[in-house]
C-alpha cells in the first residue's frame, strides 16, 4: 500500500496505461486505478476505485474529454462553462498527482 504500480500487459500491443494504488479507509481495503488510453482521437482517462467487496466506484475524472459545450447564441455561457471545466480539471490533476498517478 502507498505505492503506485504501473500495470503492463506485454501480451498485447496497446497504448493503454493502467496505474493502481492500494489503500484502506473506514470502509475497508480498496484499489484506486487510473487508466489512460490512447486512441485515434487522442487520450481518454478513467479514474475509479474497486472495493474489497468488488464494488466499483467512479472517482473524480477529467471533463470535456469528448468535446466541450458550445452555446452559439451565448458566447459568455460557452466561455464560463469552459472556465468551469478547466478549473475542475485542474482539481482532478491535483488529486491524481497527490496519488502519484500523474507527474
Amino acid at each position: 500500500m502507498g505505492r503506485v504500480l504501473n500495470i503492463v500487459d506485454r501480451a498485447v500491443d496497446s497504448e493503454e496505461e493502467l496505474k493502481v494504488l492500494a489503500g484502506k479507509d473506514e470502509r475497508g481495503y480498496f484499489l484506486d486505478y487510473f487508466r489512460r488510453d490512447s486512441d485515434r482521437d487522442g487520450y481518454t482517462f478513467r479514474h475509479g476505485r474497486v472495493r474489497d467487496n468488488g464494488t466499483v466506484e467512479s472517482l473524480e475524472n477529467y471533463e470535456g474529454q469528448w468535446g466541450r459545450p458550445y452555446f452559439p447564441d451565448d458566447p459568455a455561457k460557452t466561455e464560463a462553462e469552459n472556465r468551469r471545466i478547466d478549473a475542475h480539471n485542474d482539481r482532478v490533476w491535483d488529486i491524481l498527482r497527490a496519488k502519484g498517478f500523474v507527474k
